[in-house]
C-alpha cells in the first residue's frame, strides 16, 4: 500500500493548568514506542477505521462539504473521483500497514517538539 500521501504526522497534547509537561511527554514517548513495536489489535483497528470513515462521510453531507472535497481532489490530485479511491484505501488498511507507517514516520530523531506555556513570553 502506498503511504506517500503522509507528508507529516501532527500530534497535539493539551494539559490542564498546573500540570507538568515532562510526565505527559514521557507517556507520549511510551505510546509511540509501543505503536512502533506492536501491531494494533483488530478491535481497536476496526474502531479507528469506523470513526475515520464516519468523519469522511460526514464531510460529504452538505453541498458545501461535497464541493470542498471534490474540489480538493480535483485541484490537488487532478481527479475528483480519487476521493472514492482514498475511502477504499482507508478501508483496506491493516494492522501491519500501520506498523510499517509507525516505524517509518514515528522516529524519535525525526521529531520537532514545541512546548507552549501560557503566561510565559520570550
Amino acid at each position: 500500500m502506498d503511504f506517500g500521501f503522509l507528508s507529516r504526522i501532527d500530534l497535539w497534547v493539551g494539559l490542564r493548568e498546573d500540570t507538568e509537561a515532562a510526565p505527559a511527554l514521557a507517556s507520549v514517548d511510551d505510546e509511540l514506542r509501543r505503536v512502533t513495536q506492536e501491531p494494533i489489535g483488530e478491535a481497536e483497528l476496526q474502531k479507528v477505521k469506523n470513526r475515520l470513515e464516519l468523519g469522511f462521510l460526514h464531510g460529504l453531507e452538505t453541498t458545501g462539504g461535497k464541493a470542498e472535497q471534490l474540489g480538493f481532489y480535483e485541484t490537488v490530485l487532478g481527479d475528483a473521483a480519487s476521493l472514492w479511491v482514498r475511502l477504499e484505501a482507508y478501508r483496506q488498511v491493516t494492522a501491519e500497514h500501520l506498523l510499517q507507517v509507525a516505524r517509518r514516520y514515528l522516529r524519535k530523531n525525526q521529531r520537532t517538539r514545541i512546548t507552549v506555556m501560557p503566561g510565559i513570553s520570550t
